[in-house]
């Protein structure tokens, strides 16, 4: 990871899961990590050492809005240079039956969040 260090990550879903966890190990490692959530509140950088601490930057972002992605790039651009690491870790989870009509509408944000927020986030880094 000594490659790494001092590089630009942004990791999208970065608040909880995967990819908090990835998020943590990261900033840890040295990365610059720019996490992305529609909750940055959330994220927080699980080594309480404050170099790990101060290379985490909580960004409020939905990734299903294309406008919200292109802004969240521009600034990582201009305020740390690009984006060298991209880790799609946006997500959500529903349980029922496809064939359930009613689910119609959290089969659709998964679709937005999964599929649409991986291909804004990959095309503007």
């Amino acid at each position: 990871m000594e490659r790494w260090r001092d590089r630009v990550a942004v990791v999208t879903g970065a608040s909880s899961g995967i990819g908090a966890a990835i998020l943590t190990d990261l900033a840890k490692a040295g990365v610059i990590v720019v996490g992305l959530s529609r909750h940055p509140d959330r994220i927080r950088s699980f080594d309480s050492t404050p170099e790990a601490q101060s290379r985490v930057h909580p960004v409020q972002c939905d990734v299903t809005v294309e406008e919200a992605v292109k802004d969240t790039f521009k600034w990582v651009e201009d305020n740390l240079g690009g984006t060298d690491i991209l880790v799609n870790c946006a997500g959500v989870f529903y349980q029922g039956r496809l064939i359930d009509e009613h689910l119609t509408p959290q089969i659709k944000e998964t679709f937005d969040v999964e599929i649409m927020g991986t291909l804004f986030c990959t095309r503007e880094a």
